[in-house]
């Protein structure tokens, strides 16, 4: 025969010995709170389950509440739905506070930043990249370069990954075949087993220091060239050997050079920040207006470089749309995601530019400038107004009548002043 201060299986005499005791509560209480699954409590170290302290006060009240009637479940039920209530709002107004102060930091931070650092590829870019060459060593088809690179960038989200692939089944016109014990190394390059090969693809130091295979001088002439030319090339290579070259072009956006001559005009000084080799960097950043260009870095090349222009005392925002921007975004003063970029990017940000368009980068700032101004200034006249006035109806020389007109015109004011942002425009 069990005893009521026993407990099954689900509620163990663990329970009682803690909650029971520290809750000055009959058992069965605490019984029939738990089999309606108003507590969630966690394991303890083979010793059954135990309650939090929030859980022991909603007992001590259920306690109150069932004191000489028994055990009342809807009362019980009630009293934790308003306990979760209370919970759930204090919850979101921290959430909201939280959410206040990093608006406040972030809009103070397009104030201050003097230096803004652009990624290349989707943010400079279209990042919609197409495969434009495909060259193998003498024995080798091109063919075969493409099926295997291919087959192993078939794997991968990177936007030069995806153009050989696309590629690839374009020229080809058929499936590639499968990859097995794929793995990307971020920033570097793509590895991975087809048809019984150990493929690799990737830059050509990596291919070099990493996997021990040296690029033959045709193939290297090759690359350069298309560098010269602000195209991307990466090596492929297999059973020890690098096989093949593989070129791939991108179209900087229509609207870039615009958007960085008007981040200078704001006072930025522009520079272009990316993992591609150095001759498609200059390129791109000649084409569109930048002087400085970092190229050839890792992603965490990027963090240090943003570190580096903090140390300097410059205050940073960071552009970027990628998986390997996403820590720099984070180390950035003020990071900007572009909006058709990748989740990890969006998410390290603080402000996302829902339009795929540089152009919209100096919008946002410009914008952010323009509010934090119009706050400042909601901010003074709210202020002075009262300094002055209360001063004055406390002393009667204002009537209430006008008092009341003077409050409704301050409001007026701070409202027509903050829908001046309804007429922002791209100037």
């Amino acid at each position: 025969m069990t005893s009521p201060y026993e407990m099954s299986d689900d509620m163990p005499v663990y329970v009682i010995s803690v909650a029971a005791q520290l809750a000055g509560m009959h058992p069965q209480t605490l019984r029939a709170y738990d089999r309606i699954g108003l507590v969630s409590p966690g394991r303890s170290a083979g010793r059954g389950r135990r309650y939090s302290m929030r859980d022991i006060l909603a007992l001590r009240e259920i306690q109150r509440l069932s004191q000489d009637e028994g055990v009342n479940l809807s009362g019980i039920k009630l009293i934790l739905d308003q306990h979760r209530e209370l919970d759930q709002a204090r919850r979101l107004v921290a959430e909201l506070h939280a959410e206040i102060a990093q608006l406040r930091v972030e809009l103070e931070s397009t104030r201050a930043v003097d230096t803004i650092v652009l990624d290349k590829t989707g943010t400079i870019t279209t990042g919609r990249m197409s495969l434009a060459d495909a060259a193998a060593v003498p024995g080798t088809g091109a063919d075969r370069v493409l099926r295997l690179a291919g087959a192993v960038e078939y794997a991968s989200e990177h936007p030069v990954a995806a153009a050989i692939a696309a590629g690839a089944r374009e020229r080809l016109g058929d499936d590639l075949p499968a990859v097995t014990e794929f793995a990307s190394h971020r920033g570097l390059g793509v590895s991975g087993v087809v048809d019984g090969h150990a493929v690799v693809v990737g830059r050509a130091g990596w291919l070099e220091t990493e996997w021990a295979q040296q690029i033959p001088a045709g193939l290297a002439a090759r690359a350069a060239g298309a560098e010269r030319a602000g195209q991307t090339a990466v090596f492929a290579g297999w059973d020890g050997q690098v096989r093949g070259v593989l070129v791939v072009t991108d179209t900087i956006r229509p609207t870039s050079a615009q958007a960085i001559t008007r981040l200078r005009a704001m006072g930025l000084r522009p520079v272009l920040l990316t993992g591609d080799n150095e001759g498609a960097a200059r390129t791109v950043a000649n084409a569109v207006g930048i002087d400085e260009v970092v190229a050839g870095v890792l992603p965490a090349g990027k963090v240090d470089a943003i570190k580096h222009l903090q140390d300097r005392g410059r205050v940073v925002a960071m552009v970027g749309d990628g998986v390997n921007d996403a820590a720099a975004l984070a180390q950035a003063d003020l990071g900007l995601a572009m909006g058709t970029g990748t989740d990890a990017a969006i998410e390290a940000s603080d402000l996302t530019v829902v339009r795929g368009d540089l152009l919209a980068v100096p919008d946002a700032i410009l914008l952010s400038r323009r509010t934090l101004t119009i706050i400042k200034g909601n901010l003074a006249w709210a202020f002075g107004y009262n300094i002055a006035a209360i001063p004055l109806a406390a002393l009667g020389f204002l009537s209430p009548l006008i008092a009341a007109a003077a409050m409704a015109f301050s409001s007026v004011f701070v409202v027509s002043n903050s829908l001046r942002l309804r007429r922002f425009g791209a100037d």
